[in-house]
């Protein structure tokens, strides 16, 4: 992953836009479909549970992954969490 961006950078675009771009899409879609009067959204394991218990690490605070800590696993789960909250405050709005 070079490009001289930083990792958490890097892991942003390629992992945590690309999930949130998804899960808004498939929302949008099914807002424009008249005729469907409900729609169920499946997260992820990584979004719901505490990080710690997935993976016996601590996450920092409100940073989900940061270039100290940022590995693939910890984007993933980042791009979970992101995508669950993007869309439950789509639902709100």
């Amino acid at each position: 992953m070079g490009s001289g961006r930083s990792k958490r950078e890097q892991f942003h675009q390629r992992i945590n836009q690309p999930a949130i771009k998804a899960t808004l899409s498939v929302l949008e879609a099914a807002k424009k479909e008249t005729k469907m009067r409900r729609s169920v959204v499946a997260s992820s394991v990584y979004a719901t549970l505490p990080f710690k218990s997935l993976t016996l690490q601590d996450l920092p605070g409100e940073k989900v992954y940061s270039a100290r800590n940022a590995d693939e696993a910890q984007a993933y789960a980042a791009s979970k969490v992101n995508a669950l909250n993007d869309s439950e405050q789509w639902v709100i709005d």
